[in-house]
């Protein structure tokens, strides 16, 4: 089964490690990327913007970057046969699932693909009830409930 990992980037280890067990268990796993991807020089563009990035600076080749990963990630989704939202606790809120990943499910609801939460839906967010509506299968990490 190619399925699509949706998450937080700041949750890299993590998702290291769940793309191993899925491609373990048989299945082809896609994360989005990480970096910007230049020869000699791989950063993530929030690294990029705390830590390189001038005042001055005309920061149009960054977001065309930004635009070709989100459009990338959507191609992936739309080839794949479902998405597994990893959602982590982060800002304090468990189960944190953020604007990104929202709209990763949105496309994935309107592909007719089905959804996949590790972890519950996160109750201390004002798009619960958005979630609960593209009708997402939670797991309890447990990765064999994907079928």
């Amino acid at each position: 089964m190619k399925i699509a990992v949706c998450w937080s980037m700041v949750f890299h280890k993590e998702f290291e490690e769940l793309k191993s067990q899925l491609d373990s268990m048989g299945h082809n796993t896609h994360i989005p990327e990480l970096k910007l991807g230049m020869t000699d020089w791989n950063i993530s563009i929030r690294d990029y913007l705390a830590t390189e990035a001038k005042p001055w600076e005309d920061l149009t080749w960054l977001w065309k970057k930004k635009n070709i990963a989100i459009l990338d990630h959507f191609r992936i989704i739309e080839d794949s046969d479902c998405i597994l939202v990893a959602n982590y606790e982060k800002k304090w809120i468990p189960w944190y699932i953020g604007v990104n990943t929202m709209l990763e499910m949105w496309l994935a609801t309107y592909y007719g693909k089905p959804i996949y939460l590790l972890d519950n839906v996160p109750s201390e967010i004002d798009w619960m009830d958005e979630i609960y509506g593209m009708m997402p299968s939670v797991i309890n990490f447990d990765l064999k409930k994907i079928i």
